[in-house]
């Protein structure tokens, strides 16, 4: 699987402001609805400065073009099975975990595997600016819902 390492500045919060600005620019399209599974508000101000939309529930009828979520979470699985049908054809589910989280890496690609979801990309956001040691803020599954699927 690829990987990608972006050098990014960080805080606290999991999905950072330069996080969530680079998965919604890689991943979305002007007025393309996002659905946030995080209650970042760092995604939400992102996703407003886009000109995304973004909702934390969707309607019956919507779908996103990017579904974003953190893990672990209480029934993670359970969400993935539960809103995989929220993501529109040929859209994305991210999976941000801590960068020590390796660990749960099969289990999260099994449990989206077995929702009908491909593992397409694996981002490694790292603090920047980089020095001798490379210090992982958050790993990032990328998941594909196929365009026939």
């Amino acid at each position: 699987m690829p990987i990608t390492v972006w050098n990014l500045t960080t805080d606290t919060e999991l999905v950072s402001a330069p996080l969530a600005q680079r998965l919604i620019a890689n991943f979305t399209h002007q007025r393309d609805l996002i659905l946030d599974g995080t209650n970042s508000a760092h995604l939400q101000r992102a996703a407003h400065l886009a000109g995304r939309r973004i909702r934390r529930r969707l309607a019956s009828h919507e779908r996103a073009a990017l579904i974003v979520m953190q893990w672990p979470r209480p029934s993670a699985a359970g969400w993935l099975r539960t809103h995989n049908d929220r993501l529109r054809r040929a859209g994305c589910l991210v999976v941000a975990l801590t960068g020590d989280d390796a660990i749960l890496h099969p289990r999260v690609i099994s449990a989206a595997r077995s929702t009908g979801l491909t593992y397409v990309q694996h981002l490694v956001a790292v603090e920047a600016p980089a020095t001798d040691r490379m210090r992982v803020h958050a790993d990032v599954l990328v998941f594909h819902r196929r365009a026939d699927g």
